[in-house]
């Protein structure tokens, strides 16, 4: 008897919780690509998925989108649509959407939260698929590990060097560009440079230091679609696409073309002195047919690969 009580208990729970995640397929969005088209989400599950960002307040929201904008362009690669739920200070998108009525958007959140055993978090996401069903969730704003989750289905090799609307950024383009040429020929002096001091680190893990990194030849072939968002007056994020050899293995069947993709991305900060420097560089595998179970991190001291448990 004990058993059939846990069994039942264990259903009636699974049940709650999936009337919570299928709530949010009525709930309306607003498109913020100039159309201002309302959509309810379960109508968009053939289209794309979606990803929905919630905080705690107006601002935690905001430093959120300011992140989610720097990947705009890898959201419409991926099909990802962005929803805030909640207000949106400026901007928009074809890669972004606001919830229409974030009240409600929030009461099913705090709904399925319950049912599911969630802690609150002052930022989380949740992922919902194609099928319109919930895909992931967790809090923070891990975006380009989402994105390497959702996986591309193009060749991503072909495009081209720069995003247009970046252009204009060429004292951050400048950096870029350095890091991978010191990159390409080893220049250790020259990635040196390039750095702000890193200050101390929460991650005590021992890291490749530059000169060792680059005494091996870099496997990058070409950098694309190169794109610079600011975050503000003194700090700026820029993602591009790294091309190499792109080999099959175990969990992959290789790029296309024989070349594999990663996600690349660079936070640079304004110095008093105005140039630009890095604060940290990292890729994760961004590829079709490649499962993504690793991802590499570097600040000024050198690098560090993470592998996924």
């Amino acid at each position: 008897m004990l058993s059939f009580a846990n069994l039942t208990k264990a259903r009636t729970r699974n049940l709650r919780a999936l009337d919570a995640e299928l709530a949010f397929g009525g709930l309306k969005l607003v498109l913020m690509d100039g159309t201002s088209l309302e959509r309810k989400l379960s109508e968009l599950a053939k289209d794309r998925r979606v990803l929905v960002l919630f905080a705690s307040d107006k601002e935690k929201l905001h430093e959120s989108l300011l992140l989610a904008e720097a990947y705009r362009r890898r959201w419409l690669t991926s099909k990802v649509l962005v929803v805030a739920a909640g207000e949106v200070q400026g901007g928009g998108g074809r890669w972004l959407a606001r919830a229409q009525n974030p009240e409600a958007w929030s009461r099913c959140y705090a709904a399925w939260q319950d049912v599911s055993g969630q802690e609150p978090s002052s930022t989380s996401w949740l992922l919902f698929g194609r099928s319109g069903r919930l895909r992931g969730q967790s809090s923070g704003r891990d975006f380009d590990q989402i994105l390497a989750f959702v996986g591309v289905g193009q060749n991503l090799s072909l495009l081209p060097q720069r995003a247009q609307e970046s252009e204009k950024e060429v004292e951050i383009l400048k950096v870029h560009d350095d890091f991978y040429v010191a990159l390409k020929s080893g220049d250790a002096p020259l990635m040196r440079t390039l750095w702000e001091e890193a200050g101390e680190e929460k991650d005590s893990r021992p890291r490749v230091s530059w000169e060792e990194v680059l005494s091996d030849k870099a496997a990058v072939l070409d950098v694309v679609d190169v794109d610079v968002v600011r975050l503000g007056k003194s700090e700026a994020m820029v993602t591009s696409i790294e091309v190499c050899a792109g080999e099959g293995s175990l969990f992959n069947d290789g790029g296309p073309g024989g070349k594999g993709t990663l996600l690349a991305t660079k936070r640079l900060k304004l110095e008093e002195s105005g140039s630009w420097r890095l604060v940290s560089h990292q890729t994760i595998p961004y590829c079709d047919n490649t499962v993504a179970s690793q991802s590499l991190v570097c600040t000024s001291r050198g690098c560090i690969l993470l592998k996924r448990e």
